[in-house]
């Protein structure tokens, strides 16, 4: 009996804090579009361009995820590659 009290206000409260994230984050798209919205307001009346609109909500392309040994052996062979020099700065000789 008394775990069934505990998992029902369990999940009354779960339910309750999700729907409060939920609102919380409907109010912050607002709130950046509003935010972007302005900074247009601004950036046109300076003649600059506008800000984009919001990126899409497709999932990005998966990072391949490079192990500690694939990094380790990359830097081996990128140390045993002969150093560049770099391009001189100044004037030319001509």
């Amino acid at each position: 009996m008394l775990e069934w009290l505990e998992r029902k206000f369990k999940s009354a409260h779960l339910n309750r804090l999700e729907g409060e994230n939920k609102q919380l984050r409907e109010d912050l798209i607002q709130v950046r579009s509003e935010l972007r919205q302005l900074m247009n307001s601004i950036l046109v009346s300076h003649g600059m361009g506008q800000i984009e609109g919001p990126r899409s909500n497709k999932p990005m392309l998966p990072i391949k995820r490079l192990s500690i040994f694939d990094y380790l052996r990359r830097k081996e062979r990128e140390s045993r590659l002969p150093p560049t020099e770099p391009a001189p700065k100044g004037k030319p000789d001509a």
